[in-house]
């Protein structure tokens, strides 16, 4: 019997969304402590997650970028500030948020799927628990990966097909560009060729509700270049040519630049190795809906955010993340004949790439250390500042896997457990520092590292290991 057909029992229906949603809240929320990554930009968010606790200092818009060059929104900090607060503002308050706002999104999408192809729900339900981008943007406490809720969020409101609801949608899609600016190319896209659609079927109404509730969002942006010129937002990032990480184009690095985008987006979401396979039947699926223009209503978004790639120096998958949504739409809108069964191959192929996925999300995390190693030595270190007294202390990071020697990440957490250190740029005034490391001793004394000249030849006063890690915390005093 066919699953939908299943559903139709209540008590069917009950036993396999609890079965799912036991699944879906294991997956985001399981062993987060010793995967989820945490980096100088998560703890730079932290600590202006604690300002705006602290302080009530609300605003709509900040902070502004380290070079003083664009303005980001507020919305991540919102998103993410209940659960922060409610675990004293522990690195791993903002990693449940996410999990939390994950698991909204993958509702969302097969809300999306009941509505527009519901016999593919349970094929979206597999692939939504284990799918990579969508399990790693629930794991991971980082402003775009908030961008799919949102997107999700606005088309459902814009499948409800009201007055309210147009309005709401352009709300939501435009949102997404509070926690990346590059959703404007993705969102926007797809507000354009909605509103060509609406104007086809002369529903003026729906097009100045969708268009109004998308420009609202962008006010605040607006205000602030208003209220502080010569601004930073428009004018400067945008109208001064001072914009960053653009590439100079050639038709030539056009074609290449594209090219490199698309297999960007097609290893993303789902194995390299069947890249070839899987690229070129996306390829395929385009073609044969080349003359559905529903189709490209999702389609079009895609393509918008994949151009972005030709424009940037360096294409990363965050970028591909506001055309998510976008193409889980396409691949699940209804289709006949062989168009149908390449949506469904597709399907498959990112499922069977997200089983040889799933398990390292939950096990390992590619950044190291984990949350746990960190705030384990970073509570180390505080209290021996607090209790020993010390003065003119510092750390680093040294002899390890992490890139972060100056140890910004531990800096950062420390002044939250109010312990104040050193400048990284004044080791050779420091009386004492701490090392966190995975090497030996020997090996860290003999790092090359500005930060251990001082203290090459000077005592170590105390090793501290921390359980169940392979970190470690070296006190040298001078």
């Amino acid at each position: 019997m066919k699953l939908f057909e299943l559903l139709k029992s209540k008590q069917n229906f009950s036993l396999i969304f609890i079965f799912f949603a036991a699944l879906l809240i294991f997956t985001r929320f399981y062993n987060l402590d010793h995967t989820a990554r945490f980096t100088r930009d998560e703890s730079s968010d932290l600590l202006h997650m604690e300002t705006i606790f602290r302080q009530r200092k609300l605003t709509l818009v900040g902070p502004i970028s380290s070079d003083n060059v664009k303005v980001f929104g507020s919305l991540t900090y919102y998103m993410l500030l209940p659960f922060t607060a409610a675990t004293n503002f522990d690195p791993i308050g903002p990693v449940y948020g996410t999990a939390f706002w994950g698991i909204l999104t993958v509702l969302l999408l097969l809300a999306i799927t009941w509505k527009l192809n519901h016999r593919y729900l349970w094929l979206t339900a597999l692939l939504c628990l284990i799918w990579y981008p969508l399990v790693e943007t629930s794991r991971w406490a980082w402003n775009p990966h908030y961008v799919t809720f949102w997107i999700a969020l606005g088309i459902v409101a814009y499948l409800i097909k009201t007055k309210l609801s147009y309005f709401l949608a352009g709300i939501f899609l435009a949102l997404s560009f509070h926690n990346h600016y590059i959703a404007l190319f993705g969102t926007g896209t797809f507000v354009v060729v909605a509103s060509y659609l609406a104007w086809r079927k002369k529903q003026w109404q729906h097009i100045f509700w969708l268009l109004t509730g998308y420009i609202l969002p962008f006010i605040p942006f607006v205000l602030f270049d208003l209220r502080h010129p010569p601004g930073l937002f428009f004018s400067q990032y945008l109208a001064s040519g001072n914009t960053p990480h653009l590439a100079n184009l050639t038709l030539l690095s056009f074609v290449q630049r594209l090219w490199d985008s698309f297999w960007i987006m097609v290893n993303y979401i789902a194995l390299p190795t069947l890249g070839w396979l899987v690229g070129s039947l996306l390829v395929w699926l385009a073609w044969l809906d080349r003359k559905k223009i529903e189709h490209w209503l999702w389609l079009l978004p895609v393509i918008a955010q994949l151009l972005v790639g030709t424009i940037l120096n360096d294409f990363q998958t965050r970028y591909f993340l506001p055309a998510l949504v976008f193409f889980f739409v396409w691949l699940i809108v209804k289709r006949q004949g062989l168009a149908n069964w390449l949506a469904i191959a597709l399907l498959w192929l990112m499922i069977i790439s997200s089983l040889f996925t799933i398990i390292p999300q939950l096990i390992q995390t590619k950044v190291p250390p984990d949350i746990y190693s960190l705030r384990s030595a970073s509570q180390l270190i505080a209290n021996k500042i607090k209790d020993d007294g010390l003065n003119n202390a510092n750390v680093a990071v040294l002899a390890s896997k992490d890139s972060g020697v100056l140890g910004e990440k531990y800096r950062d957490y420390i002044s939250m457990l109010g312990v104040g250190l050193k400048a990284a740029s004044e080791y050779d005034t420091s009386e004492n520092l701490f090392v966190i490391s995975t090497a030996d001793e020997q090996t860290v004394k003999t790092d090359p590292s500005a930060a251990m000249q001082l203290f090459k030849g000077n005592r170590l006063d105390g090793t501290y290991t921390i359980p169940n890690s392979n970190w470690k915390v070296y006190w040298f005093h001078y």
